[in-house]
């Protein structure tokens, strides 16, 4: 797995400086602002392949840019819609549904989740006609986990798909970085129930704080979940877990398989 992780926040010597001659402060040159505004151009104008390749430049070559927050939102707007929508694009494949075929039996031959082929080709419930024609998502997807940086990134075929804030439990993760073996998603949930001391809380007790929907890893008590309306994300504390608002959790359940790895990075990287 080549997983980059080059991100390294600016340093002192990067920050505002101040002018001699006028004594204004003035800010230094960031090389990655021209590549922003090149793609935010590329977007205005229609050309999306155009402007996501140029962010990710601006991420391959300027990792310490200010630019890079908006960046990879950017990349993960543009992303995220072209997976979605129901046309031809890279990551997806057109499958003619035969006898015999089902949502689950799809799923299963692509390595994707019933849920997601439902949301690309609008599909309410389960039924299928012989003939029809589904996109179906063919990328690889991995997540980077990034403690430190308080970030998970979901990477497709080894490029970053999308980005999401993460607050992460008191644990040793450097457990999982260096390993050789990640961890894998096992499981997979909506309105998940809470057991824990000896409580079983179901998805209407206020005390359970798994959220929207939970993904757990094949390492015990490891897992990604949601959030409660009051609960931030960052500065989590929970056991063995890790945080995501509700919105993006709910995009995880969506899109991750069973078995997607998880690699833990421990300082602070942005992945390519």
């Amino acid at each position: 797995h080549s997983i980059s992780t080059r991100f390294r926040p600016p340093d002192a010597t990067e920050q505002t400086s101040l002018d001699g001659r006028h004594g204004t402060p003035t800010l230094p040159f960031d090389p990655g602002n021209s590549l922003l505004q090149e793609a935010r151009a590329s977007m205005a104008g229609g050309n999306l392949d155009a402007a996501r390749e140029t962010l990710y430049r601006l991420l391959d070559r300027h990792p310490k840019s200010a630019g890079v927050v908006e960046a990879e939102r950017l990349i993960g707007q543009m992303n995220w819609e072209q997976l979605l929508s129901p046309s031809p694009s890279p990551g997806k494949t057109l499958h003619t549904v035969r006898r015999g075929d089902s949502l689950a039996s799809i799923a299963k031959q692509y390595n994707t989740n019933i849920e997601l082929i439902q949301a690309i080709n609008n599909i309410e419930g389960t039924l299928i006609r012989i003939g029809q024609d589904l996109y179906v998502c063919t990328l690889q997807f991995s997540v980077v986990a990034a403690p430190d940086d308080g970030r998970i990134r979901i990477m497709a075929d080894n490029r970053l798909f999308k980005s999401y804030p993460a607050g992460f439990a008191r644990i040793d993760f450097s457990r999982f970085a260096s390993s050789d073996e990640p961890p894998l998603l096992d499981g997979r949930s909506l309105n998940p129930t809470l057991r824990e001391a000896g409580r079983t809380l179901s998805k209407d007790d206020p005390a359970n704080y798994l959220g929207a929907a939970q993904l757990t890893l094949n390492q015990r008590g490891l897992s990604i979940h949601g959030s409660r309306p009051t609960d931030p994300v960052a500065n989590f504390t929970g056991p063995g877990r890790i945080r995501m608002h509700n919105e993006d959790i709910l995009e995880l359940y969506l899109i991750l398989p069973l078995k997607t790895p998880v690699f833990f990075v421990l300082d602070t990287p942005q992945a390519r």
